[in-house]
């Protein structure tokens, strides 16, 4: 079997990992594996952990280089419209060419919006490769999230698209009447015929052939988006397969789990402010009977963090995520962790942090979860001694909307593979 694997984007190791070694736990398979100069440094971090056979190929397009900053704000425009319609168009040519070497392959894609993945897809469609993008981590569709970033200089430009857009694609718009792209990445998906039908939920490019999705009730939230029912296919996420869920492994003594928020790593602010922020929660924390544990995400670097959890008396964990939060009674993240899937799967009573740019709804379906909205040192204190009334029940009832009896036993990889094979036999 052989599979062309996307890893353009360093941020996305651990959960393709994750995916390849649910896969490898089945059956060993030839992966193609197409990387940018952003993370051909980076193949140990997919390749050491599973035994595939990893063939290696950059598929990026040249270093972008700095945009003359003579003339006027139109000159300007007009500069960035002539570069990231070129690189589109450069990467897409790359990709045919390479892929056109590799025509019993399956593309697999972690994302099918992002402007640098969508040329590639399009490459695969034209040479009638299919195109599997499965469920790695959390996809719950939410039109509130604000992906493009616009400069002031470009409103103008904004607010003129979105009266075409509202008139002739009303998808590309959430219900602030924002565009989920850029004024110049929509000019030019638009342009391209490449613009994804709905952006604001995965799977909704005409260049995807089958989607994967975490539990049946996120398929029926993706079919209010435009994805067609036969498109989809429920495998659960690669994470359960590594789970234990038949035995309650928590200690007897309180564990609370917290795990720490990426307002820096994820560009929300600077270092400084999110450590402001950081303190807020440790307070908030502090009434807390039991221990409390700080795990940190891969990309964190422990050196800037450890320091102050420890002057808290807090635990800073070796382990990962995924060994604590089955030994903890209550468990603390932010609001687009996809570790809360994983507290839900296992009945841990989770709170979610709101209260940070970009505040989001991605897991507002699921009632049993406790939302901090504002001041975190105001609000932690009576919701970490404080449930919901009818939290088991609640509870229950998550679990059963994330399709717990059929994605809990162990083999999203195998359905992985039989999504691979079914595609690899379909005729071009």
């Amino acid at each position: 079997m052989h599979i062309s694997l996307l890893y353009l984007h360093e941020r996305r190791a651990n959960d393709l990992s994750l995916w390849l070694r649910s896969i490898a736990a089945v059956e060993s398979i030839q992966v193609l594996l197409l990387v940018s100069n952003e993370t051909q440094h980076h193949v140990h971090k997919l390749t050491n952990d599973c035994n595939h056979h990893f063939e290696i190929r950059n598929i990026d397009t040249p270093a972008r280089q700095e945009l003359n900053p003579q003339g006027n704000k139109l000159q300007s425009l007009f500069r960035e419209v002539s570069y990231v319609f070129g690189e589109f168009k450069s990467r897409n040519k790359q990709s045919l060419s390479l892929l056109s070497q590799y025509p019993n392959t399956v593309l697999i894609t972690y994302d099918d919006r992002m402007p640098s993945l969508i040329s590639i897809l399009k490459s695969a469609h034209t040479l009638k490769i299919p195109v599997f993008l499965p469920s790695i981590l959390t996809a719950t569709p939410d039109r509130k999230t604000q992906t493009s970033n616009v400069l002031q200089e470009k409103r103008f430009v904004e607010k003129v698209l979105a009266i075409f857009a509202r008139g002739c694609c009303r998808n590309q718009l959430n219900d602030e009447g924002r565009l989920y792209y850029s004024p110049i990445s929509f000019l030019m998906l638009a342009f391209q015929r490449a613009l994804p039908d709905n952006p604001w939920a995965k799977g909704t490019s005409r260049f995807v052939s089958v989607v994967g999705v975490e539990a049946v009730y996120i398929r029926d939230l993706l079919l209010d988006f435009g994805v067609p029912i036969q498109k989809m296919s429920v495998t659960g996420l690669p994470v359960y397969d590594f789970m234990d869920f038949s035995t309650d492994q928590r200690i007897s003594k309180k564990v609370l789990l917290l795990a720490l928020p990426q307002y820096a790593e994820h560009g929300a602010m600077g270092l400084a402010e999110a450590m402001s922020n950081i303190r807020e929660i440790f307070q908030g924390l502090s009434v807390f009977e039991g221990r409390i544990v700080v795990s940190l995400h891969p990309r964190m670097k422990r050196e800037d963090y450890e320091p102050e959890i420890r002057k808290f008396g807090y635990e800073c964990a070796t382990e990962n995520a995924e060994h604590w939060i089955k030994r903890c009674s209550l468990f603390v993240a932010a609001n687009s962790s996809s570790t809360i899937y994983w507290a839900l799967m296992l009945g841990v009573r989770t709170l979610l942090l709101n209260h940070v740019y970009p505040k989001s709804d991605l897991f507002r379906h699921f009632e049993s979860l406790q939302y901090i909205e504002d001041s975190p040192s105001q609000e932690l204190p009576k919701f970490v001694v404080t449930s919901k009334a009818n939290w088991d029940q609640l509870i229950e009832d998550d679990q059963k909307k994330l399709s717990m009896e059929l994605v809990s036993d162990g083999h999203c990889g195998r359905r992985n593979l039989e999504i691979i094979s079914t595609l690899q036999s379909r005729p071009a």
